[in-house]
C-alpha cells in the first residue's frame, strides 16, 4: 500500500533532502552504505542479514488501479524541483499490451539509467510485469561501449532503452555493440546519421 520515491545518491544532498522532506518519508531502503543521516527516517540496507522482517499481514491487498504507484521529481530547471504523482494505471499503461515494442517472457533488458529517470520505469515494471529477467549493472560499465559489448553478449540482453546522448556516444565508439539485440529504443532527441 506504500508509494516509493526513486532516489540518485550522486544527486547534491540538499535535493535529495528536500525531496525527502516534500514526500515525508518514512523508510529509505538502500544497498549501500549512506553517508548521511536523514533525521526521522527508517533507513534499512536491504542486502543486509540485519534488515527487519515484517510481518506479511503488514501487507495491504485492498487496491485500486488509481492508487499512487510513486512520485518522480522534475529536474528542477525552472527553479525547485516538483513531484510528479504516478499511479499504478499509468505504470500498466506504460508496460503491458503495448504496440510500441514486444516485452516476452524470457526476454533479458538492461537497464541503462538512473533508478531516478523516468525511463526506469519501463525498464523495471516492464520486466517485472512481463515475465523478462532485467539486469543491472553499474554505470561505469555501461559507458564503456566494449564492456557494454560483452555485458549484452554474456547476458544474452536482447532488449535495452537508451538516451539519445548515451546511444551517440556508444556507436560512436563501437559500432557493433547492438549487433546481438532484437530490440533497442532510443528517445528524446535527434540520432546521429
Amino acid at each position: 500500500g506504500a508509494a516509493y520515491l526513486p532516489l540518485d545518491f550522486n544527486y547534491p544532498s540538499q535535493r535529495i533532502q528536500f525531496m525527502l522532506d516534500d514526500c515525508g518519508v518514512k523508510l529509505l531502503l538502500s544497498n549501500f552504505d549512506l553517508d548521511m543521516e536523514y533525521e526521522g527516517i527508517e533507513i534499512l540496507k536491504f542486502n543486509s542479514v540485519e534488515c527487519p522482517q515484517y510481518e506479511e499481514s503488514n501487507i495491504i491487498t485492498d487496491r485500486s488501479s488509481s492508487d499512487l504507484a510513486y512520485i518522480m521529481y522534475t529536474s528542477g530547471s525552472t527553479g525547485k524541483p516538483k513531484g510528479v504523482m504516478v499511479e499504478q494505471m499509468n505504470i500498466v499503461r506504460l508496460v503491458e499490451n503495448i504496440s510500441y515494442v514486444q516485452l516476452r517472457e524470457g526476454d533479458h533488458l538492461l537497464q541503462t539509467g538512473s533508478i531516478a529517470f523516468d525511463a526506469a520505469t519501463f525498464e523495471i515494471w516492464g520486466s517485472l510485469l512481463n515475465g523478462l529477467t532485467l539486469f543491472m549493472v553499474p554505470q561505469e560499465k555501461i559507458l564503456s561501449s566494449d564492456i557494454l559489448e560483452k555485458i549484452i553478449y554474456d547476458n544474452k540482453i536482447n532488449i535495452m532503452w537508451l538516451t539519445v546522448s548515451l546511444f551517440n556516444k556508444i556507436i560512436s565508439e563501437n559500432e557493433n555493440v547492438f549487433n546481438s539485440l532484437d530490440t533497442i529504443l532510443v528517445g528524446g532527441d535527434k540520432l546521429t546519421p
